[in-house]
């Protein structure tokens, strides 16, 4: 993925070349539109990953205070539910902070 960053930011390869020259007029007038998604589906979801930390922060230091909040069927659940797919969406994007996107 590292190898192909380059020649996916060249997006227009094909700009000078012979062959396309003809073509080039009606390849530019092509409509291009981004689906950059619902901001309140973007921001929602952006803000739960910092209350689900701030939830289990809490949780953890109730933990260390020796309260029993939940059963251990039940935290099997968090981690099911919340930890796992957290550290898939962190394992996800990786590649990209990697490569400076």
């Amino acid at each position: 993925m590292a190898m192909a960053d380059p020649e996916c930011r060249s997006a227009y390869v094909w700009l000078g070349r012979e062959e396309y020259d003809p073509w080039q007029c009606l390849l530019t007038l092509v409509i291009k539109y981004y689906l950059l998604g619902n901001p309140i589906v973007v921001w929602s979801s952006t803000a739960s990953i910092g209350v689900f930390g701030l939830v289990a922060v809490i949780y953890l230091l109730r933990w260390q205070r020796h309260y029993i909040d939940f059963s251990p069927a039940y935290l099997d659940h968090i981690h099911f539910a919340g930890i796992y797919p957290l550290l898939g969406w962190g394992l996800h994007y990786l590649p990209f902070f990697i490569m400076g996107r």
